[in-house]
């Protein structure tokens, strides 16, 4: 076991970067900049995002020491897999996410969107072209392991110092909020749905998130 994780470093932070960009970045990233769209509180989602990253990544883990004891041709194009998915969601969800329309539940006619789709092959191809040079020149596993490394720890700040701006705006707004406003104002900045049933109001402790966004209503 010890000898698989030393020859396919590479491959395991590569498959580490994809399972991070797509289950951990990608949702909390979409959830703590689109606050307001959402009613449930952090822990709400986050055991969901652990559990299927762990799940995930013990996965690729399995498929690649299988790989590695049996053909590793089929573990080096497991490992360019890795790297195109990384490449292909990385690109993506940085410089190309722009260009689509808002996903707000009605359907959306992608026929009306001629250049983003060409954009988005375009990249696709791209990212393969270049898995294919670097396994060519037996590049693969070193291209992986430090492009993996600095790709997943650079998302992870990026995505802890969101979080943290995000929270500690809002804690200036609660701080700075008169107190004679009342419990329910200065509760409104930290996100606690208020709700109301058969007259009687009450606030959800689950609605409780520490992100302004969710009006009392």
């Amino acid at each position: 076991m010890k000898s698989f994780f030393m020859r396919c470093k590479g491959s395991i932070l590569a498959a580490l970067a994809l399972c991070f960009i797509v289950l951990v970045y990608g949702p909390l990233e979409l959830y703590f900049t689109n606050r307001s769209d959402f009613w449930f509180a952090p822990k709400v989602i986050l055991p969901d995002v652990a559990a299927l990253f762990l799940l995930a990544l013990i996965a690729c883990l399995v498929l690649l020491a299988l790989a590695d004891r049996f053909s590793k041709r089929l573990c080096a194009l497991l490992t360019g897999g890795f790297v195109w998915g990384t490449l292909v969601c990385y690109i993506h969800s940085n410089f190309l996410s722009s260009w689509l329309p808002n996903m707000n539940g009605k359907e959306v006619d992608w026929s009306a969107y001629p250049q983003q789709r060409a954009a988005s092959i375009a990249v696709c191809a791209a990212a393969a072209v270049l898995v294919a040079v670097l396994m060519r020149k037996n590049w693969l596993q070193k291209a992986a392991l430090w492009g993996g490394s600095l790709l997943t720890m650079v998302l992870a700040v990026t995505l802890v110092v969101a979080i943290l701006v995000m929270v500690g705006a809002n804690l200036v707004l609660f701080l700075s909020t008169p107190s004679t406003q009342g419990s329910a104002d200065r509760a409104a900045l930290f996100g606690v749905k208020k709700i109301v049933l058969e007259g009687n109001t009450r606030y959800d402790e689950n609605a409780i998130i520490g992100i302004s966004g969710i009006t009392i209503g």
